[in-house]
């Protein structure tokens, strides 16, 4: 938010795409975008149409740089399924004006250079993945990537993962289950992260494995919280299977997920409607 305020400050035209009139959107925004829960891909899309037929987008850095437009660009013009994705079908979908739509394309194509903010909120919905995919797609297509004052999308818009999230542990201090193993503090280096701990994406093999399948632990109890992992991680029914095998496990949720309905225990937990929170800087 600071960095967003001292921008603004400068002179930058800052755009809020949000459902709700936040205060964020209160304090910063130049223009506010109301849109329909989970569909900005959709708009997203559109914009994609727009800068290709009137020649916005940066060709020269898409084919220096990345793979598979061609199979963007046939998808939103309509070549592969027949559907044209303009603005106007994305009007219908999101609730957001046709000429709103192709005039948000316009500048965020030719402003130089130009962020699109995308962080996490509408990916954690259904097919939530194709937003911050369809984000990152438009960062290439306007040569964003790299340049300062632009940015690559993809979610944590260059948090260094894991600095939102950070929170008290119980007990406090250094995870014990992690003594003796190496030291991991600013290191990127995925070999020494794994030698006491697993990788999230493994998560539900390590529970159905254990230390016969190469895991440095066998998985008895576990705590869920602030993720429904059972549908956000590959292999569903290979996951399902796997919290079978747990002797205990606690979930705090607001709703019945998939992940809460294999929980022996549901804590009860407040909405974001219901409390203001802190998180770090």
């Amino acid at each position: 938010m600071y960095h967003v305020i001292k921008a603004k400050e400068a002179g930058a035209k800052v755009i809020c795409i949000d459902p709700r009139y936040t205060d964020s959107a209160v304090v910063l925004a130049d223009q506010w975008i109301p849109i329909y829960p989970g569909t900005d891909a959709a708009m997203m899309g559109a914009m994609a149409n727009v800068m290709i037929k009137e020649g916005l987008h940066d060709q020269a850095f898409l084919d220096k740089y990345t793979v598979g437009f061609d199979k963007f660009k046939e998808y939103v013009m309509g070549q592969e399924d027949g559907v044209e994705k303009t603005p106007a079908w994305a009007e219908k979908i999101t609730g957001v004006d046709a000429s709103i739509i192709e005039q948000l394309a316009r500048e965020y194509a030719t402003t130089k250079p130009a962020a699109l903010m995308d962080c996490q909120g509408p990916a954690r919905s259904s097919s939530g993945e194709q937003y911050n995919r369809c984000a990152m797609t438009l960062c290439a297509m306007t040569g964003n990537v790299g340049r300062p004052g632009g940015s690559a999308g993809g979610g944590l818009m260059g948090i260094r993962p894991g600095h939102m999230f950070y929170g008290a542990r119980i007990p406090p201090g250094k995870n014990i289950a992690e003594a003796g193993g190496p030291k991991v503090s600013r290191s990127l280096n995925l070999k020494l992260r794994l030698v006491k701990r697993v990788h999230i994406n493994k998560m539900f093999d390590a529970i159905a494995k254990g230390k016969e399948g190469g895991y440095p632990f066998d998985i008895k109890f576990a705590w869920f919280v602030n993720n429904n992992f059972l549908n956000q991680l590959g292999n569903s029914n290979k996951s399902a299977e796997a919290l079978k095998k747990l002797d205990f496990m606690v979930v705090p949720e607001l709703f019945l997920t998939p992940t809460a309905r294999y929980a022996d225990i549901i804590l009860p937990v407040s909405s974001a409607a219901e409390k203001n929170d802190l998180t770090r800087p």
